[in-house]
């Protein structure tokens, strides 16, 4: 099955490889060598248009996400997201962006986050620049893990160096404490159907401080609501994230988002998967509230391997 499986990817990678150069030749196979490089270099730029525009435009979108993983932690219990999206991108560069996003789970059903962002992008043939900053605004009952962040903003730095592409990024999330984090990714871009199609294999690492996952578990991961319908009434719990304000390598994730343009609608899925590295340890006290009861305990958490997925569609106005 494994053999199979490579044999399939093989002969999909040589398709895509195949179909994109034989677009280019039947295109440009009466061009000399120097009007052929200049004619790519302007099919590049046709196509970082498409996302780094020359016009300003708005912006409709709807998303899926199956389930809310960040950094590879994740809630007990599945947090998948509709999210619609309305944003204005400037011909500048300059954008803004608005959304909410609903928690379609079983007796959880809610608007679960509205969340605000604006931000600037630059790209060229080889370099990519963007800075992004966000405000979130969490329902009181979600349990989403990155439910004690308040603000974030994103800085991104990318090289395109032909065969692969590097990927920096600063995160810088503001919360109870602050914290701070960086990913590095490698990634590469395959192009066919006219470029219309793209699909670019990434691999990413993350490293952060925790003090956000520290408040996620003092506030949200045994709050009231949550712990009754677990230990009943008598009871409450308090709890926290050893060495929170420590960096250290949180995930790696596999991811292979697609793209997909169709006059003025862009399609995306992006299946990731998440392997979470260096467990917390938290430690967790019971306190009885009718009695003189007080249970402490003191675990490393259980993480395990994620496979998620988003499907989005976007339209051009």
């Amino acid at each position: 099955m494994r053999r199979f499986t490579c044999l399939c990817c093989f002969i999909f990678y040589a398709y895509l490889s195949a179909h994109a150069q034989d677009s280019t030749k039947n295109k440009y196979s009466e061009l000399t060598e120097a009007q052929l490089k200049d004619s790519l270099k302007e099919f590049e730029k046709e196509f970082s248009d498409l996302f780094f525009p020359k016009k300003s435009y708005f912006l409709v979108g709807m998303d899926y996400l199956s389930n809310n993983v960040y950094f590879g932690r994740k809630d007990s219990v599945a947090s998948p997201y509709i999210t619609p999206s309305v944003g204005y991108y400037h011909k500048s560069g300059l954008h803004i962006n608005a959304s909410a996003s609903y928690l379609p789970v079983s007796g959880e059903n809610r608007f679960d986050l509205f969340t605000v962002e604006a931000g600037y992008g630059y790209k060229s043939q080889h370099v990519e620049f963007s800075v992004n900053a966000y405000q979130y605004f969490f329902n009181n009952d979600s349990y989403n893990v990155e439910s004690e962040i308040k603000q974030n903003a994103i800085l991104l730095f990318g090289y395109n160096l032909g065969f692969i592409k590097p990927v920096v990024e600063g995160i810088f999330n503001f919360g109870n404490r602050a914290d701070y984090g960086a990913s590095f990714a490698l990634e590469h871009s395959f192009y066919a159907l006219d470029y219309a199609l793209s699909i670019t294999p990434t691999v990413t690492a993350y490293g952060s401080t925790q003090n956000y996952y520290n408040s996620y578990y003092k506030l949200r991961r045994y709050s009231g609501t949550r712990i009754k319908r677990l230990i009943g009434r008598g009871y409450s719990v308090s709890a926290y994230v050893e060495n929170a304000s420590q960096f250290k390598i949180l995930d790696y994730e596999i991811g292979i988002p697609v793209s997909y343009i169709y006059k003025k609608f862009t399609f995306t899925f992006i299946p990731t998967y998440a392997i979470p590295q260096h467990p917390s340890v938290v430690d967790i006290t019971f306190k009885g509230l009718l009695t003189s009861i007080t249970i402490s305990d003191r675990f490393r958490e259980k993480l395990s391997n994620s496979f998620f997925g988003n499907v989005g569609v976007a339209y051009k106005l």
